[in-house]
């Protein structure tokens, strides 16, 4: 069986390693694709931003803002935040529809996408991604402020009490933490496929959230152990390579010179960006295994298929 066939044929309830390993594998089978939607939408804010940190001689934004910066300086990185914001709200969203189309054909039928097909899908279903993804994160951010309240609160009124504010602000920084980012986590890996639900079902918003929230079902802790590899191996792959060449020339990097910064800013950005593909191909990948596993969509395939094998 061809690479391609075995990538190609997965309407049927798959392993974990089989999962983990067919992330990989379509990446590298589909990697035209991917990588074209990739940097079509991320390429060039990213570029940007990584110039303008290099240009203001750090690769840390907080300890640029820091340095008591010229207003040059300041003006380059509120527009490098506004443009990661742009980023994140928007641009990032559809990268995710396009990786999922294109995963999702590789997935039905075995074959590739063309990058003309793939974006002609975004731009039907594009705008609903966006709008889910933006409520989904306002929704968060709510709930981390309501718990911020729940937790502070009480614990500036129990200070003013006992006449002592360390203790009870200590203790509610430590439980917003825990209780925040396990929180976070959890909502995130239930509402993972939120993105697959929007471009294969057309349905949008709290649809979205309903529809990826019984598909993950009894399966947080697969959906989760999936996940984490997936999400260690990205930031290894985009870090260790930015740590290197921060090391490298951090000697002069404060002394780059415009052209330097931006030449310098290709690799970066690349080994940014090139990650980001793996947690939608990851979430395609689980959409129909869980479709099949629940739903049975693996059985409906094949008998839709037997009337054409039959007159074949």
């Amino acid at each position: 069986m061809s690479n391609e066939n075995h990538v190609g044929n997965p309407l049927r309830p798959r392993g974990f390693f089989e999962l983990l390993d067919g992330v990989f594998r379509i990446y590298r089978s589909d990697w035209t694709v991917v990588l074209s939607i990739l940097f079509l939408f991320l390429g060039a804010p990213w570029l940007f931003i990584q110039f303008a940190l290099l240009l203001t001689g750090s690769a840390d934004p907080l300890a640029a803002a820091s340095s008591s910066p010229d207003w040059f300086e300041l003006l380059l990185l509120l527009l490098t935040g506004l443009i990661f914001l742009l980023s994140s709200v928007a641009l990032t969203p559809l990268m995710e529809a396009g990786v999922t189309t294109a995963t999702a054909e590789r997935i039905r039928t075995g074959r590739g996408i063309s990058f003309q097909d793939a974006l002609a899908e975004v731009g039907r279903n594009g705008w609903r991604v966006i709008l889910t993804c933006l409520l989904l994160g306002l929704l968060t951010t709510a709930a981390l402020f309501v718990l911020g309240l729940l937790l502070f609160v009480p614990a500036v009124l129990l200070g003013s009490m006992l006449e002592d504010w360390g203790v009870s602000l200590a203790v509610a920084a430590i439980l917003f933490v825990i209780l925040g980012t396990g929180g976070y986590v959890f909502i995130y890996t239930r509402l993972l496929l939120v993105v697959p639900v929007v471009m294969k079902e057309g349905v949008g918003y709290f649809q979205a959230f309903q529809r990826s929230w019984k598909l993950t079902e009894r399966s947080f802790w697969r959906t989760f152990g999936l996940m984490l590899p997936v999400f260690l191996i990205g930031e290894i792959f985009s870090t260790v390579p930015s740590m290197v060449l921060e090391m490298a020339f951090a000697p002069d990097l404060s002394s780059f010179s415009g052209w330097g910064s931006f030449l310098l800013a290709f690799p970066a950005t690349f080994f940014t960006c090139l990650p980001m593909a793996l947690q939608p191909i990851l979430a395609t990948l689980l959409y129909h295994d869980r479709r099949s596993r629940r739903e049975g969509i693996d059985l409906v395939s094949t008998l839709e298929s037997l009337p054409k094998r039959a007159v074949q």
